[in-house]
């Protein structure tokens, strides 16, 4: 009876590890480059439990949200965005992350100014971009398909609308 109670406890304790989903370990970026794409680095852990990790964003003011994919970029992943315009004032965003057993945990939104140059963010950190980048954006239900204060030009593809 003892074996099978402590099995059981055993059982019940794991899943309730599980049922938190995994940890994800960024730190906030406080501004980004206009005319850039920004690239959002998050280690996950347990690893192995990680099945999708995505990054929301939206123009700051607007009320419509979008999100791309994170992709590994070993021993964590990345998240690239399309530019932000020079007129867009803040990017607000957040990383999402689905365990294999559905648990989802969110990091808090973030509020990173836009700025005409990397050095004009002297006390926050910048978020590291690239100047070419292919990047796949999807609007969550109900949002227009291209996002307001973002570059609509070169390899960024507006794709489907997703819950």
């Amino acid at each position: 009876m003892m074996r099978w109670v402590s099995a059981l406890l055993v059982l019940v304790s794991a899943s309730a590890v599980r049922a938190e989903g995994v940890v994800i370990d960024h730190k906030a970026v406080g501004c980004m480059v206009a005319g850039k794409h920004p690239r959002l680095a998050a280690c996950f852990s347990p690893a192995p439990d990680l099945a999708r990790a995505r990054v929301y964003f939206r123009a700051d003011g607007s009320p419509h949200w979008y999100f791309v994919a994170m992709a590994s970029d070993a021993p964590c992943f990345v998240g690239t965005l399309p530019k932000p315009k020079a007129e867009t004032k803040k990017i607000v965003y957040y990383i999402q992350a689905l365990d294999r057993q559905f648990a989802e945990t969110r990091t808090p939104d973030a509020a990173p100014e836009i700025v005409g140059h990397a050095g004009e963010c002297r006390t926050v950190p910048v978020a590291a971009y690239s100047d070419k980048a292919a990047v796949s954006v999807n609007a969550v239900a109900g949002s227009p398909l291209v996002p307001a204060g973002f570059v609509v030009a070169g390899a960024v593809l507006f794709a489907n609308m997703t819950q």
